[in-house]
């Protein structure tokens, strides 16, 4: 039945699955998001609050997580840097998650007024 593989390939494709190499392709990305999220808090003098949202990031599973992560990393670097510097940090990392997420929640993201 080999002559059948091209046939459910092309229905595949037709049905808009993505390539294999697109799916690693999102998998690199997600690790950068996560290793700017976990080089964002290293500093020195971590307690073990820090300690969790650092584990919490680092065992994430996917961009979703890692987006809900932020509000935790906010509140570890307006403690230890200033809220002004917090933020900044944290408008860079939330560019990293453009094109990653759910349409849904970069539509309602991008009507956020500054």
């Amino acid at each position: 039945m080999r002559w059948f593989e091209p046939t459910l390939n092309s229905i595949r494709g037709l049905l808009g699955q993505a390539p294999v190499s697109a799916g690693l392709s999102a998998q690199r990305q997600i690790e950068q998001v996560r290793q700017a999220m976990l080089d964002s808090m290293s500093f020195g003098g971590f307690d073990q609050r820090h300690h969790m949202v650092v584990r919490r990031i680092y065992f994430a599973q996917d961009i979703q997580t890692l987006w809900y992560a932020r509000s935790d990393i906010m509140t570890v670097l307006a403690e230890e840097v200033g809220e002004t510097e917090a933020e900044e940090t944290l408008r860079r990392l939330s560019r990293l998650f453009d094109r990653l997420l759910p349409e849904a929640r970069a539509h309602r993201r991008s009507r956020r007024p500054r």
